[in-house]
């Protein structure tokens, strides 16, 4: 065999070699477009003050915990014997009842830094938990008011129509929140009317990071309990920007999960199946199946590389660079050589 042929085997092998290595390594971070239907999810607020539901309406909203996540703030406690405490509406229109004006949510208004979580449940009923140093709730109604009560207080009397009204707003007004988190876990049921003429936007075009597509439920026998993840999504796509769109189907409950994560949150809207959620943004430490064998979606350097050129670039890089291996190891055996000639 010629020493030229020897050459050229050694050249290809230490280019595969290094295109197996390429495979092998994967991208920090990665852009992505994610189109979902789920059942629940999870995100945090960016650094600044976000708002959902805006014009949302309402035939039902109740608090079940508003409170404190610290001791440095003073819990707040709410005068109900129920595990829910009612919104509710008096009017002087005899022919009017609380059960039915409707309640427009003119805007819920997030602190920075503020965790969601958003939860589809049954018969139409939704629920949001938010935990934040600060939260507002303001609403709205169409018709001549008397009272709004939460929970049998008083917040407000003799509201003109559509005059928008502070349900409730932590921290008080003329007081500094500093860090002390709130939770907020109140839910919601659309009204009828709204999901027939629209589909009912819960938020759109918000700044978020470490979104969320699972639950922790609890797991075992009384005594011994554990934490069992669970994923939240129905169906959807997942498109790999970073590979030309790349298309990636997921199925009812795909464990897809991030390290990290942070871009707009175009949409959520509730539909009848589902919450309809479209994410847009870059990823980090992309990766589905269980924990103990999980599979990295993130894509390769080499997968990269060949997404950003075409195949015949490609064959042709590869082609050029054998020639190139060879002479280095000319130049290589030429000073080695050397070395040993004059060690001799």
């Amino acid at each position: 065999m010629s020493k030229s042929v020897i050459y050229n085997s050694i050249a290809l092998v230490i280019v595969l070699l290094a295109l197996v290595i390429l495979s092998l390594f994967k991208l920090n971070w990665t852009n992505v477009e994610l189109i979902v239907l789920v059942d629940e999810l999870a995100f945090s607020t960016y650094e600044e003050t976000q708002w959902l539901a805006t014009g949302l309406e309402l035939t039902e909203i109740s608090f079940s915990d508003i409170g404190a996540l610290s001791n440095e703030v003073e819990r707040v406690e709410l005068p109900t014997n129920q595990l829910l405490v009612s919104f509710t509406i008096e009017t002087n229109d005899i022919s009017s009842s609380s059960s039915n004006v409707p309640i427009f949510i003119e805007d819920i208004r997030l602190a920075p830094h503020s965790t969601v979580r958003l939860t589809d449940l049954e018969s139409d009923k939704h629920r949001l938990h938010v935990q934040a140093t600060e939260f507002q709730l303001d609403v709205f109604t169409n018709t001549d008011l008397a009272n709004i009560y939460l929970g049998g207080l008083p917040v407000s009397g003799n509201v003109e129509p559509f005059e928008s009204v502070t349900v409730f707003s932590r921290p008080a007004a003329g007081r500094t929140s500093g860090q002390e988190e709130l939770l907020f876990d109140f839910a919601f049921v659309p009204s009828s009317n709204t999901l027939v003429r629209n589909p009912v936007v819960i938020a759109e075009q918000m700044q978020i990071r470490n979104l969320q597509l699972y639950r922790d439920e609890p797991f075992g026998d009384i005594g011994f309990m554990v934490t069992r993840r669970t994923s939240t999504i129905d169906s959807g796509e997942l498109y790999l920007e970073g590979l030309g769109g790349r298309q990636l189907e997921l199925r009812p409950g795909e464990r897809l999960r991030f390290d990290q994560s942070e871009g707009e949150l175009r949409l959520i809207r509730i539909e009848k199946d589902g919450l309809y959620v479209h994410f847009r943004g870059r990823v980090r430490g992309m990766r589905t199946g269980r924990d103990e064998a999980p599979e990295n979606l993130m894509p390769s350097v080499l997968e990269y590389a060949v997404s950003q050129s075409s195949v015949v670039t490609v064959v042709s890089i590869f082609i050029a660079s054998i020639p190139f291996v060879r002479a280095l190891l000319n130049v290589a055996k030429a000073i080695f050589g050397r070395r040993r000639t004059t060690g001799k």
